[in-house]
């Protein structure tokens, strides 16, 4: 055995190591993205049962919409998601899209809840605007992941 043998053994376990890490992040962020399409696609299909539009409180649209913003509630696991991979651009896509989605589901839940007026009116304003933003965000979003 030479004297630079344990070195070269070194540097191999070394790079077994490191290429070990790259396979568990990249591995890592596959499971992140998987998870982000699938609360994507949970808020968006719970979205799509909701007509979002003027109604009136306790109406079956308004039951339809809190159920739909009980699906698109997940935002800490979105954020732990973000926390874990700051860099990945199509995960900060996505979270764009879940942001506006549960926003918009939530601007909705409160203008049902509302007495009818020109404040409830510019709250269906932006709950149809975030939500339509937000549908056209998951659609790139789901694409890039």
């Amino acid at each position: 055995m030479t004297p630079d043998q344990p070195k070269r053994a070194m540097l191999f376990g070394g790079g077994a190591l490191i290429s070990l890490a790259i396979a568990a992040t990249a591995h890592g962020a596959t499971g992140a993205h998987a998870t982000a399409a699938s609360l994507i696609r949970t808020c968006e299909s719970a979205i799509a049962t909701v007509h979002v539009g003027p109604t009136s409180v306790g109406s079956p649209a308004t039951v339809r919409a809190r159920a739909a913003q009980r699906k698109c509630i997940a935002t800490a696991r979105m954020n732990n998601l973000m926390l874990t991979h700051r860099s990945d651009k199509a995960l900060f896509d996505a979270y764009e899209a879940y942001a506006d989605l549960s926003d918009g589901i939530n601007e909705f839940v409160v203008y049902g809840g509302s007495v009818p007026s020109l404040h409830t009116r510019i709250v269906l304003q932006r709950a149809e605007h975030e939500i339509a933003r937000g549908r056209r965000q998951a659609k790139r979003a789901l694409a890039e992941l």
